[in-house]
C-alpha cells in the first residue's frame, strides 16, 4: 500500500498596524481548489501570505517553517529546501 501524504496549508500574516508577524496551520488536506482560493485571497490581502507543504504537522521540520515564515525578512530558498512553497 502506497503511503500518500497530504497537502498542508500555511499562513504568514503581518498585522498592519503594529507589524507583528505570525505563521499559523490553516489547513490540512487541501485540494486544488483550496489552494485556488487561497491564491486569491492572498491577491486581495497583501499582508497575507499562503504556502503549502507536504511536511506532517507533527514533524520537527513544520516547527521549523512556521519559526522560519515569523521572520522579518524569511529565507525562501530554505523554506523551498525542506518542502515549504508559496502559493
Amino acid at each position: 500500500m502506497v503511503n500518500k501524504k497530504s497537502v498542508t496549508a500555511l499562513c504568514r500574516e503581518i498585522n498592519k498596524s503594529t507589524g507583528d508577524i505570525v505563521s499559523y496551520l490553516v489547513k490540512k488536506d487541501i485540494n486544488d481548489s483550496d489552494a485556488f482560493m487561497l491564491q486569491i485571497r492572498g491577491r486581495m490581502n497583501p499582508e497575507l501570505e499562503y504556502f503549502a507543504t507536504l511536511l506532517d504537522p507533527e514533524e520537527e521540520d513544520f516547527e521549523d517553517a512556521l519559526s522560519m515564515l515569523k521572520e522579518r525578512e524569511p529565507d525562501y530558498e530554505s523554506l523551498k529546501m525542506i518542502g515549504v512553497v508559496r502559493l
